[in-house]
């Protein structure tokens, strides 16, 4: 049996993605914009309904992510000496005090966010995490696709991702039950033995079209000591792709709001190339 080294599969990866690169876009692009849009409207609906909370306490003066960052380049300059940072420090950690004593004492005698409003807000938060959770399931399934069946026009992947994205769900309700279940009991410690394991799983599911159950037991039974080869390849490659994100990342952001839905998209297109990597390794110790 002929394993691809780690240099081969980043390499084998690097040409499948760039030969799909406008379906890779095409899909950065869809999910980054609706990502992005959905983070933005959820931040600023959540503060919103925030201020809205404490002015009802009579509590202003919310910190805002200005006022954040200004305390962490405070901090900074305060280790290294600025007496003139320390004054501002100290003082700016004064009126965060004075704030939350006044929001304790609103929630000790009664007269904190009724019911009503903290609902609203848990109710709000909650339909903005399942719309994430949705958003992150259909980009997965539309790279899976690209990246098992070899897709290259958006039409076809499109179509893929809307038979698949309930098999691929299933599976990985299934996966996720298999290894985090016994979380409880000894920790994260299943998910990083158990999980590496189930990598072949998708591969089965959607191309060899075994069903969900099937597809998990398979892959577990195939990578029979190779949990190393798996964890490790995988290992690499994230922080390959991920040291990428965070250096390309720091331009980005300099340009504010646009900076930020670029950002969201390198990340969809650092995700995709996992992806591929994932199959294409899975292809390499299943045979």
């Amino acid at each position: 049996m002929s394993h691809k080294s780690l240099g081969t599969l980043l390499t084998d990866s690097w040409s499948f993605f760039q030969k799909h690169l406008a379906v890779f876009i095409a899909g950065a692009v869809i999910f980054g914009l609706i990502g992005g849009y959905l983070a933005h409207t959820m931040q600023k609906t959540g503060k919103e309904i925030s201020t809205s909370m404490m002015n009802s306490m009579g509590v202003n003066g919310m910190p805002s992510q200005e006022k954040m960052q200004k305390m962490a380049e405070l901090t900074m300059k305060a280790m290294q000496g600025n007496d003139a940072a320390k004054v501002e420090l100290e003082a700016m950690g004064n009126q965060m005090e004075a704030m939350a004593n006044q929001i304790e004492e609103h929630m000790d005698d009664g007269t904190g966010p009724t019911p009503a409003m903290t609902g609203k807000f848990a109710g709000i938060m909650g339909k903005g995490f399942l719309l994430s959770m949705l958003i992150s399931i259909l980009a997965a399934t539309y790279f899976l696709s690209i990246a098992v069946f070899g897709l290259a026009d958006i039409g076809s992947v499109i179509n893929k991702t809307v038979s698949n994205v309930l098999p691929i769900l299933g599976l990985w309700i299934w996966i996720f039950i298999r290894t985090f279940a016994w979380i409880p009991v000894i920790g994260i410690v299943t998910s990083i033995i158990l999980g590496p394991r189930f990598i072949a799983a998708p591969l089965h599911l959607l191309e060899g079209k075994k069903s969900i159950f099937d597809s998990a037991s398979m892959s577990y039974s195939e990578t029979k000591g190779k949990w190393g080869k798996i964890f490790g390849n995988m290992l690499v490659a994230g922080i390959v792709v991920w040291i990428a994100i965070a250096i390309i990342g720091v331009v980005l952001t300099s340009f504010g709001t646009t900076g930020g839905i670029l950002l969201a998209m390198l990340v969809q297109l650092g995700t995709a190339f996992l992806m591929v990597f994932g199959i294409q390794l899975a292809r390499t110790v299943t045979k």
